[in-house]
């Protein structure tokens, strides 16, 4: 199964984070043993996700499942967590009877809420008792229930936002900067969003590399990339690529193969 081609949240439980931390967590899952089967019909199955530069805890509930990162399999053992960066293509190999409790974060969210910065997983994956106690680990993975973990996690970052009181300015800008561009249209180029947030674009890039460890052009390419690509296997028939900055269906088509190795093109 593919990310955006294929309907891989249908896989799990999802659940919103709670008001003090929305601006941090995008979301918590859960793998859903029922759902997985009507889909995989109790076969060997792998996930594939493109780069997003969001980091994101994966609690291994299951048995081992094998990671492919640039080209190399990782062995992930069960009772195990990791946090990658999804800074490159990642490939899941999973079994029908794959257990994974998933926190996914804002991009510069680690820094505030463990006090690390996110470009510290740009090797792709760590151990998760790099940035959580261990004896936080061990609890969730021997929580009851999905939302039992969910309760563990918030109690955690919440404490630890609120231990920390200082503004980091790097990550304001950023995510105010990313808030422009999502909240007008994806239209704005990297100038434009620069001067939008009374700085340069080389600082605006510093600021970028700082917090997420890309380019600003990368970053928001990636999320107009994503959000027409989404637009696109929805409705083909009515997509416009003019919408989204493209010039037109071919320039949309390459970015698509860019971006994914996937080629694309009209259903006729």
């Amino acid at each position: 199964m593919t990310e955006l081609f294929n309907n891989i949240r249908g896989l799990y439980r999802f659940k919103a984070p709670c008001e003090e931390l929305k601006d941090d967590i995008e979301f918590f899952s859960e793998s859903c043993f029922e759902s997985t089967k009507q889909i995989v019909n109790d076969r060997p199955f792998t996930i594939k996700m493109f780069k997003s530069w969001t980091p994101t805890f994966w609690i291994n509930l299951g048995p081992t499942y094998n990671l492919v990162l640039n080209g190399m399999i990782q062995k992930i053992k069960a009772n195990s967590a990791i946090a990658v960066t999804r800074n490159v293509t990642i490939e899941r190999i999973n079994h029908p009877s794959d257990h994974l409790f998933t926190v996914k974060f804002f991009p510069g969210a680690l820094k505030q809420l463990v006090a690390a910065e996110q470009t510290r997983l740009n090797e792709g994956w760590i151990g998760l008792n790099e940035l959580l106690p261990c004896s936080l680990i061990q609890k969730i993975m021997l929580a009851e229930c999905f939302e039992d973990r969910i309760d563990l996690m918030q109690q955690y970052f919440i404490q630890k936002k609120g231990n920390n009181k200082t503004t980091d300015h790097y990550t304001k800008l950023v995510r105010q900067t990313i808030a422009y561009y999502t909240e007008n249209g994806l239209k704005f180029n990297i100038n434009e969003l620069a001067l939008k947030s009374f700085t340069s674009s080389r600082t605006l890039g510093r600021y970028f590399d700082r917090v997420i460890g890309v380019s600003p052009k990368q970053y928001v390419e990636s999320i107009r990339l994503r959000t027409a690509l989404s637009s696109f296997l929805h409705d083909r028939k009515n997509f416009d690529p003019g919408t989204y900055g493209y010039y037109d269906k071919s320039h949309f088509y390459r970015s698509v193969a860019d971006f994914t190795g996937e080629r694309i093109a009209d259903q006729n």
